[in-house]
Order: structure tokens, then sequence, then C-alpha cells
């Protein structure tokens, strides 16, 4: 700090260049995270042990596997400075949980030397960091991150007779060892912030920091009550196989986990106190609530929303995205895209256009002759879906059949104008079951309604000029 003599201080002060004492100060050229990541220059180098630092004093916590990805990525492929880095990770919600923006900055100042210094410097020292951090953040242009900064740049660079501060530099070089045995040799991967937090927490610089420091990490990590206070799923999609993750500490001692919206929900060999993985196959409700219980009691619990299922469909005339439903009309869907996934539709015709009506396809691959060439490989007919809400409106997709209801395997057809005379009228009239409708490529609909046609053997509307469906690939 800046003694009150003017004498050079420890925690801010020595960071800040001269903003404690001084007119001027020397700060290092900014950029934006946008610009940092757009960076194509080489990342700059970087101390490992100043993100385990940096980490220690802005969370109270080791990082952990995770975190510590999400930082080396940062510096590595981003190509952000540490400044960068901690001017961003400053903002987050679990920093901002310990660090609310509505604290003063007497009060932010406070809480900071009181959780970074602890017991390891004197009052009169914890004083003057306080008013010197106080008093730096009345800078322009200073942020919070800035101090955080500051101070864990310059406590790694106090000698170890420092006569106020070598006891804190000494608790941050043994947060330092302890964080990284937990990273990196233990492999913890957790983002449940009480359990990293009960790695530093009782580090001291009296700490020891040679030998096997697993046991004294593992002691404290098992004193934590059974909790969860994450989870997350990696990519959601309609009928795939996702990948959910529960974190939090002692997860396999008294609590259980229910998941609805699944079709099937497993869990993981890969699963550890820390981390309680599954699998899970979104069903048709397009939503998936997954819960964590102790007893009769939720502990934690989060509902994700699965987007609906889409197929790009690219033709000869353009591309089309088709957004289909399977919450109205599961099998309808569930029948389309196997066709996709096999790749039937690939090299399909549209073989019938009718203008102001329909623009039909799936069933064939080209005209031979005095007739259409089959596409072989069906699927059994599936039964008719209709009177489920959806209509026969301008821009959707349809199955077609025969004049039996349950007769639907391939084809399917575009309405290019408003068909409601297709729709479910009553049991005599159960009408063609629409499945989804186009988001993107309405004009190439459009234009298909347009095209000449002619005639094949027995086969009406047939475009004069092949509009072949190229490829139909889902991509959601």
């Amino acid at each position: 700090m800046l003694r009150r003599n003017g004498s050079a201080g420890v925690i801010a002060c020595a960071a800040l260049m001269t903003a404690c004492g001084g007119s001027e100060i020397a700060e290092e050229p900014r950029r934006s995270p946008l610009q940092a990541v757009a960076s194509t220059t080489a990342a700059p180098s970087y101390d490992r042990d100043d993100l385990y630092r940096f980490f220690a004093i802005a969370f109270g916590a080791a990082p952990g596997v995770t975190y510590m990805g999400q930082l080396v990525e940062a510096a590595e492929v981003g190509k952000m400075s540490i400044k960068e880095i901690v001017n961003v990770f400053t903002t987050k919600p679990q920093f901002l949980e310990t660090y609310p923006a509505s604290l003063t900055n007497q009060e932010y100042a406070q809480k900071l030397v009181d959780n970074v210094v602890g017991t390891s410097a004197t009052a009169e020292a914890k004083a003057e960091a306080v008013a010197d951090i106080v008093e730096a953040l009345k800078l322009p242009n200073w942020t919070r991150g800035d101090i955080t900064y500051a101070i864990f740049n310059n406590l790694a660079k106090k000698p170890a007779d420092d006569p106020m501060w070598a006891g804190t530099a000494r608790k941050m070089a043994s947060q330092v060892t302890y964080a990284r045995h937990f990273t990196e040799s233990m492999r913890v991967d957790t983002t449940h912030l009480p359990a990293l937090r009960a790695v530093v927490r009782d580090v001291t610089e009296a700490s020891p920091i040679d030998g096997d420091l697993t046991v004294s990490i593992q002691a404290w990590l098992a004193a934590l009550p059974p909790s969860a206070s994450s989870i997350s799923a990696n990519t959601l999609s309609y009928g795939q196989t996702a990948t959910f993750s529960i974190d939090g500490a002692q997860l396999g001692q008294g609590l259980t986990y229910t998941f609805s919206g699944c079709e099937q929900a497993l869990i993981s060999p890969a699963t550890s106190a820390f981390r309680q993985t599954f699998t899970c196959r979104p069903g048709p409700t397009l939503s998936v609530t997954a819960k964590v219980l102790q007893g009769s009691s939720e502990v934690l619990s989060q509902t994700f929303t699965v987007p609906k299922p889409q197929v790009t469909m690219s033709t000869t005339m353009g591309t089309i995205v088709v957004e289909l439903e399977p919450a109205k009309v599961r099998n309808t869907v569930d029948n389309f895209l196997a066709y996709v996934n096999t790749k039937f539709y690939d090299g399909t015709i549209f073989h019938r256009v009718v203008r102001n009506f329909v623009a039909q396809g799936g069933g064939f691959t080209g005209v031979a002759a005095t007739t259409l060439t089959t596409k072989t490989g069906l699927r059994p007919p599936i039964a008719l879906e209709t009177n489920k809400g959806l209509s026969n409106l301008r821009g959707t997709i349809a199955m077609a059949r025969t004049g039996l209801p349950d007769s639907a395997t391939s084809q399917f057809y575009f309405n290019t104008v408003n068909n409601t005379f297709l729709d479910y009228a009553n049991s005599s009239s159960p009408g063609y079951a629409v499945f989804g409708s186009v988001v993107e490529g309405l004009g190439v609909i459009d234009a298909m309604n347009g095209v000449s046609t002619r005639s094949v053997g027995g086969f009406a509307d047939v475009p004069v000029t092949d509009v072949v469906l190229i490829t139909a690939l889902r991509t959601r």
C-alpha cells in the first residue's frame, strides 16, 4: 500500500503504478474481449500460476478442470492477456455472487481484503489496503477487475521478508499449489463452487506444500454436505441422445435424480462425487426437466427446452428448411426423419406439381421412357395423424397417401396455397397429415409452383425439367 507518509504500498499501488500517489497512470493498451478473440497475432505469453492466483482471489476457489480449461482457452486460443481475462471473468455471476455490483467501493474493498488477506496481515495493513483500493477505484477507467488483477499481480512479486505482506504472499502461493494439485493432478472436474472453494478455503501461509496434498484436499471435500448447484446439457435435439451433467458435492450420498420428458435416462459410468452424468433422449414434448431430490425435498430443478427438429432440403431450385412438429404428430415426424437419416430422399424428384395446389415428391428418382422410376427401400405404412391442430396452409409439408387413411410411406407434399379442404373433416374424410412448415425458402416453393409440367405415361403434372431433391439433411 502507500503508507500515509507516501512510501510504496504493497497490494494495490505498486501494481497500479503511481495511481495511489502520483499524477500519471501507466496502463497496458486495452482491447475489448471481442477484439482479443478476433486477433490473429500470436498468443501473449502468460504464467499459468497467474490464472490460479486470479481464481483464488476473485472466487476464493480452485478452478478445477472446467474453469481452468476456459481460462487457458481464453489465453491461448482467444489470445487474451491476463488482465483482459480478469476483466471478463469478474463480470460473471459467480464473481458477482460474492462481490455484487451494488456494493459501494468501500464495501467492495473491505470484502476483497478480508477474503484475500484473512489473518495473514495486520489490521493496520488491511485498513491501508482498503483505503488504497477505494482511492484507486476513483480513478478514470479503472474497474474492479483491474483492482483484482493488480492485487494478485503485485502479491506474486512480494519478497519472502516483506514486513507487511510476506504472510499474504505465502498464503497465496500455497493456495496456488493446492489449486494446481486439485486441478492438474487430481483432475477433478466440477463447477460446484462450494467444492472448489473448499480446496483453498483453509489454506494458510503455514500450510504444508510438500508431498501429496490429495489426502488434505479429500478430507476438506468429504466434509461438505450433499448438495447440487447446477444442471447443464450439451446440444439438445429431439430423439437424439444428449448428456446432462449435475454438479455438486457428495452427489452419491442420499441424493436421487429424476428426469421427465426423456425416452430414456441412464446414469453414466463416468459419475463422480462432484459430477453426476446422465444420458437422455428427449421425447416429443420437447421439454426435459431434471430434478435432484434429497428424500422428498427438491434440492435443484431445471427445465430445458428442446428445439423443434429441422431438415434442410437442397434442391435444383434452391434450399428449403422445414421445421417439424413431433409434439403434435410424433409418428409422422419420426417416419419422415427415418427416411432423412438413411438418405432415402437424396436424388429423388418432385414428380407432381399442380399449380396453385401442391408440389409432391419423395417417391421417384426420375423419368424412364414413359414412366417414373420408383425409389426402393420403403418403410412400412404409418397410421394417419390428423385432427391434431395442424392445417394444410401455404408453406406446410404433409404426407401423401392412397385412398386408405393409414397408407402413407415416403411421399410428401408442400402446400403451395391454403388447402384447408385437405384437413380432417370427420372419420369418413380424415384428411392428410401435416407435420411441419417451411421456415426458410418459401420462395423456392413458390418457384416450383410455376414450373411447366407434362404427362409421363400414367403420371400427370410431371415437371418438364426435373426438380431434384439433391439432399435432405437433418440440421437441428
